[in-house]
């Protein structure tokens, strides 16, 4: 196996991981517009720390549920749409493969034999 077994699930893992932090961004923007201190009471880290912030996610301590928890009541919960990314690209390569199986022919096999044929007496 080589590695294009690898890199689809890490393309598509990548995109997902995109969209989670991208979602983060927005829920801490949102408390902080919201309530500056909340992060700081609840997590211990100031919303300008962006190093204690990363090892609060890498840990699992800060999700988008427990951030959900401080964000405004009007703030849309971001999570039911993080695969959105991830499924329109998996959409668009399964729409590219369609089309490349669309545009394969078969070949004439009496066109081919004949070119197979002359190639051998010329040589």
């Amino acid at each position: 196996m080589g590695v294009e077994c690898c890199s689809g699930p890490n393309g598509l893992a990548y995109l997902r991981s995109h969209s989670y932090k991208s979602a983060v961004e927005d829920l801490l923007q949102a408390i902080d517009r919201h309530d500056a201190s909340a992060l700081e009471r609840s997590f211990g880290v100031s919303i300008n720390d962006d190093v204690g912030i990363q090892k609060l996610m890498n840990a699992k301590t800060l999700t988008i549920e427990k951030l959900m928890e401080l964000a405004p009541e009007d703030f849309v919960d971001p999570s039911p749409y993080l695969y959105n990314t991830t499924l329109y690209a998996a959409a668009g390569l399964m729409s590219v493969a369609f089309l490349s199986n669309l545009a394969i022919r078969p070949l004439d096999l009496n066109k081919e034999l004949k070119q197979l044929e002359r190639g051998s007496v010329r040589s």
